[in-house]
């Protein structure tokens, strides 16, 4: 991706977090980013189609994710890390991009099974999955792609409170903990990112 179109989604990001999507306008965004109307339809056709963009961009590994997962030890640090990678990315775009993004998607009327999102992160996970499961440390014992799709299926119910209840509720924990469930891992195993309740 090149650098203005970098910079015209960060920029877009940020406008929509501090002044909601509706009070966010092409010209907004050609001057905060520093960049001609002639650039910004060059690269966008419309604000939607930065949103659009932005999701499918967060959704690439880059070089430092994958080294990051590449250090972390067992099948469980490398799943945990991708799911947590996938929250913080979430949290970083903030409740008001959240929400379009999954207004987007029920009003397009698209299926969780063929979006781009789902397709990445559920081939990406499987083999973590299935290489936990012959570990016996998540118990679940549908197979590792239906396991992804309700994996899936089940953060994006976290993400859909989390966009209605706002700061008042933890994503990242709740999310864990429901996973952690899905998976039927014993309590006893310790969760990457989930630190013990006080």
């Amino acid at each position: 991706m090149n650098e203005n179109k970098k910079n015209i989604i960060a920029t877009t990001a940020r406008l929509i977090r501090e002044k909601g999507c509706e009070n966010v306008t092409v010209q907004d965004i050609c001057r905060e980013a520093f960049v001609a109307r002639s650039t910004f339809y060059y690269q966008f056709k419309s604000i939607d189609d930065v949103i659009d963009q932005m999701f499918k961009y967060n959704y690439i590994m880059t070089q430092e994710h994958l080294d990051r997962l590449n250090a972390c030890g067992s099948p469980l640090e490398k799943l945990f890390y991708f799911h947590r990678l996938n929250l913080a990315s979430v949290l970083e775009n903030g409740a008001e991009l959240s929400k379009i993004n999954i207004s987007k998607k029920v009003r397009d009327g698209s299926p969780i099974g063929i979006t781009y999102e789902y397709l990445y992160s559920t081939n990406f996970i499987v083999p973590y999955i299935r290489q936990c499961q012959e570990q016996g440390i998540i118990r679940n014992p549908a197979p590792a792609e239906k396991l992804a799709e309700v994996v899936t299926k089940t953060m994006i119910g976290c993400m859909i409170r989390w966009t209605r209840d706002g700061v008042s509720y933890d994503l990242t924990r709740d999310c864990l903990e429901s996973l952690k469930c899905v998976y039927c891992i014993d309590d006893s195993v310790p969760i990457p990112g989930l630190e013990p309740a006080d």
